[in-house]
C-alpha cells in the first residue's frame, strides 16, 4: 500500500485499453530477456538481469541449450506463480510514472501492472456467480501439497510447479501455447477500466533463503544443483511425456506505452471471491 497525501491507497495499477502490455508473458520478456533489440535505458543492467543471463549462460554450457531454455521457462512460469504485481517498465525506466498537474491535484505516481489467472475453464472474474479465482487454484494445491495444517508452508521450486500443474495451471511456452496470465482490469462502461487483482498473497519459496547473501559464483553453483534436481525429478516423472512445444514467444511489440491519468486516491470497496475490485464511484 502507498501513502498519498495522507491517504493508504492501493498501487497505482494501468488500466489504458492502449497499453503496451496487455500479456503477462509480454511484460516478463520485457522485464527479463535480453538480445531481443528492444532498448532498456539506465537498466537493462541491473542486477537480476545479469544474474539471470549468467545463470543461463551457465546452464547451457554444462547442460546444453535444450535444458537451459526449459530452466528459463520454468523461471518466468515462477515469477507469475509468485509475483502478481510488476513494475510496468517503458524504454527509458525500469518503473513508468504518470503525469503529474498541479491544477488538477494529480502527483507523479510509480505505475503497476496486475497480473491475473484468467483461464476461463478454471477461474471466473467478479460480476459471476460464485466465482473461482487463483486463491482457490492455490487453495487446493497446498491442501494436497501440505495437509490442512501447511497454511505457513514454503515451498520447494519443483513441488510449487508440480502441484500447480496438478490443478491444471500449466507452463505457457512449454506446456500451453496460450498465455492466459493478463492484465487485472475490468471494464467500467464510459468511464473506462478499474483494476481488478488477486487478493491473497502469493505462495512464498524455500529458495529466498537458499540465495539471501549468497555471491554470483555460489549462486551460479546453487542454480545448477537445483537444475540438475529437478531435471532428474522430471525424468523419473514424464516418462517421455509432455514433449509439447518449446518455448517460442519471446518478444512484445513496439507500441508506445499508455500513461493514464487518474485519481490519485480512491477507496477499494467492493470484493469478490479473491479478486479486489476499487469502486467506480471513487475513479
Amino acid at each position: 500500500m502507498f501513502l498519498v497525501q495522507g491517504v493508504i491507497s492501493p498501487p497505482h495499477f494501468v488500466t489504458g485499453n492502449k497499453m503496451r502490455f496487455e500479456k503477462v508473458g509480454e511484460l516478463l520478456n520485457f522485464l527479463f530477456l535480453w538480445e531481443d533489440g528492444e532498448e532498456r535505458a539506465g537498466w537493462g543492467s541491473k542486477p537480476y538481469r545479469a544474474i539471470l543471463q549468467k545463470s543461463f549462460e551457465l546452464i547451457e554450457q554444462r547442460l546444453g541449450y535444450r535444458k537451459a531454455e526449459r530452466w528459463l521457462d520454468e523461471f518466468l512460469h515462477l515469477v507469475r506463480l509468485t509475483h502478481w504485481i510488476l513494475p510496468y517498465p517503458s524504454n527509458r525506466g525500469l518503473i513508468s510514472a504518470t503525469k503529474s498537474n498541479r491544477s488538477q491535484g494529480l502527483k507523479r505516481r510509480m505505475m503497476w501492472f496486475s497480473a491475473v489467472y484468467a483461464e476461463p475453464e478454471k477461474v471466473a472474474f467478479p460480476g459471476d456467480s460464485m466465482p473461482c479465482t487463483l486463491h482457490n487454484i492455490f487453495w487446493k494445491a497446498r491442501r494436497q501439497t501440505f495437509g490442512d495444517g501447511g497454511t505457513g508452508q514454503e515451498w520447494g521450486t519443483s513441488q510449487l510447479i508440480n502441484a500447480c500443474r496438478g490443478q491444471g495451471v500449466l507452463i505457457y511456452g512449454l506446456e500451453e501455447a496460450k498465455d492466459y496470465w493478463v492484465i487485472g482490469k475490468k471494464s467500467a462502461g464510459m468511464k473506462g477500466f478499474l483494476p481488478v487483482w488477486e487478493r491473497s498473497q502469493p505462495p512464498k519459496l524455500k529458495m529466498l533463503e537458499q540465495i539471501r547473501n549468497k555471491s554470483l559464483d555460489e549462486l551460479d553453483e546453487l542454480i545448477v544443483e537445483l537444475n540438475l534436481e529437478h531435471g532428474n525429478e522430471q525424468n523419473v516423472e514424464e516418462g517421455g511425456e509432455n514433449s509439447g512445444e518449446e518455448a517460442e514467444v519471446r518478444s512484445s511489440d513496439g507500441s508506445e506505452n499508455h500513461e493514464g491519468i487518474e485519481r490519485d486516491s480512491f477507496e477499494a470497496t467492493v470484493s469478490t471471491g479473491s479478486i479486489f475490485v476499487p469502486s467506480a464511484s471513487e475513479m
